[in-house]
């Protein structure tokens, strides 16, 4: 006798796993970008703030990433994760990783004008703007992450 595969996940448990990959995501992505973060804090340190000024430097960056998360998920990853169904997520999950992560990091360039520091990055760093590869890391780690926890989540769901 085999067992048997569930059709569908109920929208209760996606959502709630939604929440987990999205929360993973930031987590990730605010790792990631405090190899930009630190340095950039620790350069701009008082004399004799420099814990201070990481300590809260970091704060605000994890707050406010935070909240840009939270609308993320309220505004693109909820509404795919009701309407995309869990077996197309889980088969085609790389596909849509990938693609994920390039639209995260076209929006980043479009939507925040980022693109412009990217082509004339200035003469501190004359190879690429940091802003832009911060941002555009940001972008990259929250997409590709939480694409590919939510895909996991999923499947745990969907194996018996």
């Amino acid at each position: 006798m085999t067992a048997r595969v569930p059709a569908r996940i109920r929208a209760s448990n996606r959502i709630r796993a939604s929440v987990r990959a999205t929360f993973t995501g930031w987590l990730a992505a605010v790792l990631v970008t405090l190899v930009f973060q630190a340095p950039e804090l620790a350069r701009n340190a008082p004399p004799g703030g420099l814990a201070h000024n990481l300590v809260l430097g970091l704060a605000m960056w994890a707050a406010f990433t935070l909240s840009i998360c939270a609308g993320v998920w309220c505004l693109l990853v909820l509404p795919l994760a009701v309407a995309v169904p869990a077996q197309t997520m889980v088969r085609r999950r790389w596909r849509i990783t990938i693609a994920s992560g390039l639209a995260a990091v076209w929006f980043i360039g479009w939507r925040l004008g980022t693109w412009s520091d990217l082509l004339d990055p200035g003469p501190q760093h004359p190879l690429a703007s940091v802003l832009f590869l911060q941002y555009a890391a940001f972008a990259l780690t929250l997409a590709c992450v939480t694409t590919i926890v939510y895909a996991r989540l999923l499947r745990k769901r969907l194996d018996p």
